[in-house]
């Protein structure tokens, strides 16, 4: 079923419906209930004008080019449907949609930016001295393990 944009479906080993749309994901255990939420976040994000901001995308993300600070448009903040007051924010970067917390998202401003600097080069630093360490450990001879006979 389709409400608002919101792919709704019914889970009947949770006994819960799930609507997942643009605004994010919501969930609850009656429809009515659900439909009240969707309404009540497409009347939130109509008064919501989209800004820029700063994502950290760590050192974990899988595509090196993603990896660290991106510039990106803040397009909506919701309620993550789980914990009252836990928001999720949800940003355009390179023509991909993301929901991310709200602790990962910065202000775009000249001293985050420096800071941000700070922190580039502290990185590039920690991934030369990893290097340099996998460079010495390759040097290292290792040990000749004894082998029983007849294994």
């Amino acid at each position: 079923m389709n409400y608002k944009g919101f792919e709704i479906t019914f889970s009947e080993i949770s006994d819960h419906w799930t609507a997942v749309g643009d605004l994010g994901t919501k969930d609850n255990v009656s429809l009515r209930a659900l439909k009240e939420a969707i309404d009540k976040a497409e009347r939130a994000a109509e008064s919501f004008t989209p800004f820029n901001a700063w994502v950290d995308r760590g050192e974990s993300a899988y595509n090196e080019a993603k990896r660290g600070f991106k510039e990106v448009k803040v397009t909506s903040i919701v309620d993550d449907g789980h914990q009252k007051g836990n928001l999720r924010i949800t940003y355009l970067y390179d023509k991909e949609r993301t929901s991310v917390g709200r602790n990962t998202v910065y202000a775009d401003t000249e001293t985050n930016r420096q800071e941000m600097d700070n922190i580039k080069a502290r990185r590039e630093t920690i991934t030369a001295i990893y290097a340099e360490i996998k460079s010495i450990k390759n040097r290292l001879e290792l040990a000749t393990l004894p082998v029983k006979e007849g294994k």
